[in-house]
């Protein structure tokens, strides 16, 4: 006979939070002999002090343990990581704690913090400047920020100001979204001006993304003054333009409104709107810009099958937006 129980002291105190230990008692008749024993992959929930926080990345306990050996010792990144191995084969770190990988501990030895800091680094050399490695949960947001002296130079070397903001994903293993910011050229160049990562989309995390950008420019003596910013329809990073200047114009990326319109249109007409989406978007001006545009709109709420895509096109890529591009040949990311 065997019966599987709960902790009964895991709600003591009341508390709503199940706790996941589970432990098996079986029962033998010929020897009148129980056993006890605890089933596998369960802990106990007081070995976690936040049962809330799901678990992702870096332990936070790793995460104070390299800046303690960091301030102590002073050892090269691969050095740091091997003396975390070394401590955790001799039973020095709970068990349960997984050990941080050498890119996790990478991250924070190559941190700067002053302009003294990233003088030292030679131009190519990339640093992270102002992340925060926590854990990736809902209430604990991780955030990383990588540019170079070389990368941020380039700002100030092109006289035409629109940068481009995407973020590609399933290009690490947490599937963190990868914040590509870098600046276009008249030729349809992108340039790449720095690479963030973030658990989250919110506009608290755009926020945060761009006062880095800021703080590291102000650091770097840099101006850093945007007159474009072309991106996806993300109204999280669109409401966080307000950081770098008020009502900063957002500019609909070619690319993202063309694959959003063959996958939503009408087949049949597919080609007639794709087409006209293309007319609005290579004008010469931008009163040419909005006579197209109300022409266009005026035919396409004429078709009755068109009608619920055409009140889709204009909530979804022209309320706070624009698709005109303000430049000769477009660029995208």
């Amino acid at each position: 006979m065997t019966n599987i129980y709960s902790s009964s002291k895991c709600n003591e105190n009341g508390s709503n939070i199940k706790c996941p230990a589970r432990f098996r008692v079986s029962f033998c008749y010929n020897t009148n002999n129980y056993y006890v024993d605890k089933l596998t992959n369960s802990e106990h929930k007081n070995k976690f002090p936040d049962q809330i926080d799901k678990q992702h990345g870096m332990h936070l306990f790793f995460n104070d343990e390299i800046t303690r050996l960091i301030n102590e010792q002073n050892r090269p990144p691969k050095i740091l990581h091997n003396i975390l191995i070394m401590n955790k084969n001799k039973g020095l770190y709970d068990r349960r704690f997984p050990l941080p990988t050498f890119e996790k501990t990478l991250i924070d030895s190559i941190a700067v913090e002053n302009l003294d800091d990233i003088i030292k680094l030679a131009s190519t050399t990339a640093y992270s400047f102002q992340c925060e490695i926590k854990t990736g949960s809902d209430q604990k947001h991780c955030f990383m920020f990588f540019p170079s002296r070389k990368l941020l130079e380039s700002i100030s070397m092109r006289k035409l100001t629109i940068f481009h903001l995407d973020f590609p994903y399933k290009i690490n293993n947490n599937r963190f979204p990868v914040i590509a910011f870098g600046q276009s050229d008249m030729n349809g160049h992108f340039h790449l001006v720095c690479l963030g990562v973030s658990s989250h989309e919110t506009e608290l995390d755009f926020r945060k993304f761009y006062q880095t950008l800021m703080n590291i420019c102000f650091l770097c003596e840099i101006k850093f003054e945007p007159s474009f910013v072309v991106q996806d329809r993300c109204i999280a990073s669109y409401n966080a333009r307000e950081v770098v200047k008020y009502n900063l114009p957002i500019l609909m990326s070619y690319f993202h409104v063309i694959k959003n319109v063959k996958e939503n249109s009408n087949k049949e007409l597919h080609n007639m709107l794709v087409t006209d989406v293309k007319c609005l978007h290579f004008r010469k001006n931008y009163a040419e810009y909005e006579i197209n545009k109300q022409n266009i709109l005026s035919k396409w709420f004429a078709f009755p099958t068109l009608r619920t895509f055409a009140a889709y096109f204009v909530k979804q890529w022209l309320v706070n937006f624009t698709l005109y591009p303000v430049m000769p040949r477009p660029s995208t990311i």
